[in-house]
């Protein structure tokens, strides 16, 4: 049985039997939850305080682990007048007594291996009292004005203890009258764990109370403080609040306390403080080299009702909010009968970052009786930026009058704090319609400010486009219904690129038929394709779509030679009035933009952007004919009505075959990302193309420049945007076998910032992400997750799914 079993038990049971002393006065609880005070009743319960007795028996004993327990007979006295009569000095023949059972310290009895079991011997049936033997009255109610007859309440209390016990606090019981909450310690049993002999070690203890400490209700008091020295420590200790319930004041003197001092805490309570929030109510000593001790003093103040959180910590993300239970126990007091009335709950010193709010099952009014009530309170971060803190939740019995002109209350301290990884708001998982090879295409802004992503769905042969926009709440398809993806003209399709146009069309460009065509899927009620040209002289691969002013489209592909496919090369068209793409023909006698014709274009790692004029940027990874030179990555930019020569992109290291970004800024300056080197770096540089001057974005606090998280792992697809403020944003994958995807922000000092940490944070691999900003520089990234433990390396086509997560913090 626990603790808290065991109080309740006893209480019960006690309350039970002191049913038949009933009060005289009529208080009674309305429906507007008022509490009528009695003041007769409160002068009868003062009057009837002296005529309790709680004896145990024996009063102290000593275990040790393993051995019998500790046993007590406890027995409880009071004055039991079953017929009418006058009651002591004239006043109400009856009077409601509330017995409780609890112990101090709390904590050492809750700790393993210590076993508290509470046996009823007499008494315990509603309606019958055990009357008292001659000598079961203590001599002092014995000599009081009572002429009356005596009931007692007789229990066993064994306390045991285990090998693993290494603490054993004290027993306490307590005894209160109602409908006036007057608290009075009365008897105990005292029990202490006699421990093997050990070789000294340097320590100390720190004990708040005793058996003839007072408890305090209101408005202030003093409680003595023991420090208890031992392996042959006699410092000074210095003593300190660890934390205080708000409205409550505190001061210890002396401090630090010397061997020969006998320290005091003072508090200064509120005036009608109702206790609960034992957590903020604790001295810690401490002393240097030592362990810290601390001690909970709250059992030392009276109140008339409990309060308690669950859970009493809480840890934070931005995916979701957490709920704590606050929970009232009115087990005390008038409360027990009349039930609590009107409760406001509310909280103070919330932290900066955090909201907290009741929910709505969180009534403050409550009617009839009731032992406990239970309410919601729900926390959620606004930053999402690691940290922590603590706030007060109060319960305030505003129902309840009082001669004074403060309503009690009790305080619960909470603390909060936010968990670095998981900071990243989810929108959207499992946005796929089927469990399948899925594959982020793209994302972009709406016109309603939210994010529209793309994705290629499906097994080879089956492979669909699909589309989903953000309303704010939900992601919708569109055209909605899982039938209605965009389809191949023939055969299937192959790879994929999305962008939206005015009026929020979707357009995207793919390859089909394994290349044989490149055609342009334009999203309204349906789908509906177009031919951007025919492929005759290869496959087509790559393909990139780009739209700007104008809603001018163009897209770029690689053509890839059937026999030998050593040759790939660059090719550029636009949509021109009347519907037809013509190329955008670039220096090569092909019309190709390699910057050698003999030299191959790599697949996958192109990129197409456009001006604000909507002329085409476009960069790309290039082998040169002999194979032992290493590859370079190039970028042209159409100008004039022509395409400008070839500028090389200032890569430090050897690119690697891997996605490149490109990405025009407001000012003209274009961006331009890659990976080079092994393990595979992340980098970023800015190009002015009117002077053709590089600025390398290193300053990363890496010392090679790279914007990975760890010099061990290799980056792997990328994303590059610049959001509302005009500030750099790239996202990537980076990882072995599970890659996970991370967002980094070049601040205005030109250093960048990680958003958080690991985007997802749910332990399977990412690839692909699509990243976007709204007009608020809030950040939407798409990407792709792998299912069950498959990864990059996982043998034919693993499952995968599609996710939108938001950053929503500057």
């Amino acid at each position: 049985m626990t603790a808290s079993t065991l109080w309740r038990s006893v209480l019960g049971t006690l309350c039970a039997a002191a049913v038949s002393i009933l009060a005289a006065c009529d208080g009674q609880l309305s429906l507007a939850g008022t509490f009528s005070f009695c003041l007769e009743c409160h002068q009868a319960a003062l009057r009837f305080y002296p005529l309790i007795a709680i004896v145990a028996n024996p009063d102290r004993a000593t275990i040790v682990p393993g051995g019998p327990p500790a046993i007590s007979q406890i027995t409880v006295v009071y004055p039991y007048d079953h017929d009418a009569g006058p009651a002591p000095d004239g006043g109400p023949n009856k009077v409601f007594v509330f017995l409780v059972f609890g112990h101090v310290p709390l904590d050492p009895l809750l700790k393993p291996g210590v076993t508290i079991n509470s046996t009823r011997l007499t008494g315990g049936v509603r309606g019958t009292v055990n009357l008292c033997a001659s000598d079961q009255v203590p001599a002092e109610l014995l000599a009081s004005s009572w002429t009356g007859k005596w009931a007692c309440e007789r229990y066993q209390i064994t306390v045991s203890a285990d090998e693993t016990a290494t603490e054993v606090g004290t027993i306490v019981l307590s005894a209160q009258f109602g409908p006036h909450n007057v608290i009075e310690r009365l008897g105990e049993f005292h029990v202490t764990l006699q421990l093997p002999p050990g070789p000294p070690v340097p320590g100390f203890q720190v004990a708040v109370g005793g058996p003839n400490a007072p408890r305090l209700y209101a408005v202030s008091g003093q409680i003595p403080i023991t420090i208890t020295r031992s392996g042959g420590f006699d410092g000074p200790v210095t003593l300190a609040f660890d934390g205080l319930a708000s409205g409550i004041l505190g001061t210890i003197s002396p401090n630090p306390a010397g061997p020969n001092d006998s320290p005091v805490l003072r508090l200064d309570l509120p005036a009608r403080y109702g206790a609960g929030g034992s957590p903020a109510l604790q001295v810690t000593g401490t002393v240097d080299g030592l362990t810290p001790r601390s001690v909970n003093f709250a059992p030392y103040i009276d109140g008339l009702f409990l309060l308690s959180l669950t859970p009493a910590t809480a840890a934070l993300d931005a995916r979701a909010p957490v709920d704590i239970e606050v929970n009232l126990d009115f087990l005390r007091g008038p409360f027990a009968l009349n039930g609590p009335g009107q409760i406001d709950l509310s909280i103070a010193g919330l932290p900066d970052g955090f909201n907290a709010e009741f929910l709505p099952n969180a009534s403050p009014t409550a009617t009839g009786p009731t032992s406990q009530l239970t309410r919601t309170l729900r926390i959620t971060s606004t930053d999402g930026r690691p940290g922590s803190g603590t706030f007060q939740v109060r319960a305030t019995a505003a129902g309840l009058a009082d001669v004074m002109t403060v309503h009690p209350y009790v305080e619960a301290r909470l603390t909060l704090t936010v968990t670095p990884g998981f900071l990243w708001e989810f929108l959207g998982q499992s946005l796929s319609h089927t469990l399948s090879p899925n594959d982020t295409i793209g994302i972009a802004r709406q016109a309603n400010d939210f994010a529209a992503v793309a994705w290629l769905e499906g097994r080879p042969g089956v492979r669909k486009v699909y589309l989903r926009r953000f309303d704010g709440t939900t992601f919708a398809s569109s055209p909605p219904g899982a039938a209605n993806g965009l389809v191949a003209p023939a055969g299937d399709i192959g790879e994929a690129s999305f962008a939206l146009a005015s009026g929020d069309v979707a357009q995207v460009g793919f390859t089909y038929n394994d290349g044989a065509g490149l055609a342009v899927g334009s999203a309204g009620a349906a789908w509906s394709t177009r031919d951007a040209g025919a492929v005759i002289t290869g496959q087509a691969r790559s393909p990139r779509i780009a739209v700007g002013a104008g809603d001018a489209l163009t897209l770029s592909y690689l053509v890839q030679a059937i026999a030998p496919a050593t040759e790939s090369e660059l090719f550029v068209r636009r949509l021109i009035p009347g519907g037809l793409f013509t190329p955008l023909a670039g220096p090569n006698p092909n019309g190709s933009l390699n910057r050698d014709a003999s030299g191959r274009v790599l697949l996958g790692a192109s990129a197409l952007a456009l001006r604000a004029d909507a002329s085409p940027v476009v960069a790309w990874l290039e082998q040169p004919s002999d194979p032992a030179l290493p590859a370079g990555l190039w970028l042209r930019s159409w100008s004039g009505g022509a395409w400008g020569g070839a500028i090389a992109v200032p890569a430090g290291r050897t690119p690697v075959p891997a996605a490149v970004q490109l990405v025009v800024e407001p000012a003209g300056t274009v961006l331009v990302a890659w990976l080079e080197g092994s393990p595979e770096r992340l980098m970023v540089a800015r190009v002015d193309l009117a002077s053709g001057h590089w600025t390398a974005l290193t300053n990363t606090g890496s010392g090679d420049g790279s914007l990975n998280i760890s010099s061990g792992e290799p980056a792997r697809d990328v994303s590059l945007a610049v959001d509302a403020r005009g500030r750099v944003v790239v996202a990537w994958t980076e990882g072995g076998l599970k890659p996970e995807l991370w967002v980094k922000r070049q601040k205005p000092d030109t250093t960048w910032e990680l958003l958080g940490s690991s985007v997802d944070g749910l332990g399977e691999a990412l690839k692909n992400p699509r990243i976007v900003s709204d007009s608020n520089g809030r950040l939407y990234v798409g990407y792709t997750r792998f299912y069950l433990g498959a990864n990059p390396s996982t043998p034919g086509t693993p499952d995968t799914d599609i996710s939108v997560v938001r950053w929503v913090f500057d």
